[in-house]
């Protein structure tokens, strides 16, 4: 049952990495390479893949977190998608501010650590019910 929330998941991360990751490539076209004003010495592609890479994971856990909330009633799960999800979304923001390289990164990969941590934990826990339909499955 999992296995939907994953899969949606994927569907979702591919398309956000589409969306993000092509237009900077579009921009990047040409003589030179294009670096970011929070990290003079590193390429904005290199910030925008690793940035998607992130992001694509987060899609997914977060899939299955709204797949464990809608579908299996697994109502603690809510706050903790709530907030990765807007404390990624004002990450990313921190890639404009000078001064603070790769500060972003380190707080999408925090985002995920703890994401990753507590969605063991809720699939671990005996809180977890199937519903009866979902044995006939």
């Amino acid at each position: 049952m999992v296995m939907l929330g994953l899969s949606s998941g994927v569907g979702a991360a591919t398309l956000y990495a589409c969306v993000n990751v092509v237009p900077v490539l579009i921009e990047g076209m040409g003589p030179g390479t294009v670096f970011s004003m929070s990290c003079t010495t590193t390429s904005i592609f290199t910030l925008s893949a690793i940035t998607s890479f992130i992001m694509e994971w987060l899609h997914m856990i977060w899939n299955v977190f709204g797949f464990l909330l809608f579908a299996q009633g697994v109502i603690f799960a809510a706050p903790l998608l709530v907030l990765s999800h807007f404390g990624a979304a004002y990450f990313t923001l921190m890639n404009r501010e000078p001064g603070l390289c790769g500060g972003s990164l380190i707080a999408l990969a925090t985002i995920l650590i703890v994401d990753v941590v507590s969605l063991v934990l809720i699939l671990r826990s005996k809180r977890l019910v199937l519903p009866a339909r979902a044995a006939m499955i």
